[in-house]
């Protein structure tokens, strides 16, 4: 792939990789982000909050013969995951065709549903490649025999190491231009970025969404399975959803969970639906507040040149350091032949240190 002139001509392509260790940015995120909490099988149930926005994996209901979900019918905002990850790294293949999957989803009309994708987790990286051409080969012949469907089809991004990521997008680059001028008005549809529910690198997850981003400006995205961490931690610019099934507790804390339960006189799904879930949703959002403000602060070139200024009074200079994706500030100065550093704060809370006064001894 060389250059811009090989892609499809609704694309403006950034085809230069991000330098190691630089946090580019792309602006403001879209506003609201929305959380899909993932629900299986067994912890679908008639008391879901009616404002709560639903995903549910073929995956799970794989086990009924893909029998139609029982949603309320005040739970709206639903979505569907192929179940690429259970499929691809616990079956190695799908044991569904797509017709079934397709039947699936006619049966409960999700506003978006997954293509069939493949992830590419570390120890699968010898088998990237051949992961990423049968995902998009997946979400082609979604595309082609069922364009028509009610619900907007979302394709995955796949890979591993952020290379991965940009060859992967301009590889599906062509199918998303028609898709894009298919749903133009759909708020539905949106782009996957696979195989993050396992990273703990944020630098690393940063690295990735920027790889995508510079492939596809302005295309909306999903995070598979984002953790919370990063999520507080990255730019989220163009990134419209994310997903978990982590808000259900039962993964690290079981037994706390079932006595939170018992406490309440309640069953542990009424426990983890309905007090469990809010909870999640409020640290996410949370998590999004918080990094909307880094973010925004970290660009803010007047709080920088401000802190500059008052560092140089004491012979200061102000040194920015990276850190697990966010940034610090730091006072340097040479005394004798050595140089001497001292902690100032976070850059994104430059702005309360610059008012309270304080400065660098």
């Amino acid at each position: 792939m060389k250059g811009n002139k090989e892609l499809p001509p609704c694309f403006v392509v950034d085809t230069t990789p991000a330098r190691e260790g630089v946090v580019q940015r792309y602006g403001p995120i879209p506003a609201p982000l929305t959380f899909y909490a993932t629900f299986d099988v067994s912890s679908l149930c008639s008391y879901i909050p009616h404002d709560t926005a639903v995903l549910l994996p073929a995956s799970s209901w794989q086990r009924t013969g893909l029998k139609k979900p029982v949603l309320p019918a005040s739970v709206t905002q639903r979505g569907a995951d192929s179940g690429g990850f259970v499929a691809s790294r616990i079956w190695g293949e799908y044991r569904y065709t797509l017709a079934q999957y397709v039947g699936w989803l006619a049966s409960w009309q999700p506003q978006w549903a997954a293509t069939m994708d493949y992830c590419c987790e570390r120890e699968l990286s010898l088998v990237t490649r051949e992961r990423q051409e049968k995902t998009t080969q997946n979400a082609w012949q979604a595309w082609r025999a069922y364009r028509s469907a009610s619900w907007a089809w979302v394709p995955t991004v796949q890979g591993f190491a952020p290379d991965e990521y940009r060859r992967h997008a301009h590889e599906l680059a062509p199918l998303l231009c028609e898709m894009q001028a298919q749903y133009r008005d759909n708020p539905h549809w949106r782009v996957g970025i696979g195989t993050l529910c396992r990273r703990d690198d944020v630098v690393m997850v940063q690295r990735i969404v920027d790889a995508v981003r510079a492939v596809l400006p302005g295309i909306p995205l999903h995070l598979w399975g984002i953790k919370l961490d990063a999520l507080r931690s990255i730019d989220l610019a163009q990134v419209i959803s994310t997903d978990s099934a982590v808000w259900h507790g039962a993964m690290y804390a079981r037994d706390a969970l079932a006595r939170a339960a018992r406490e309440r006189g309640m069953s542990m799904r009424a426990y983890q639906v309905m007090v469990n879930l809010p909870a999640y949703r409020a640290k996410v959002a949370d998590a999004v507040r918080e990094s909307a403000h880094v973010m925004e602060t970290q660009r803010d070139a007047s709080i920088l040149a401000q802190a500059r200024a008052v560092l140089s009074v004491g012979g200061w200079t102000l040194q920015i350091r990276t850190r697990r994706n966010r940034l610090y500030a730091y006072g340097a100065r040479r005394v004798g032949k050595r140089v001497e550093q001292r902690y100032v704060c976070p850059v994104s809370q430059l702005e309360a240190w610059l008012a309270s006064g304080r400065c660098v001894a």
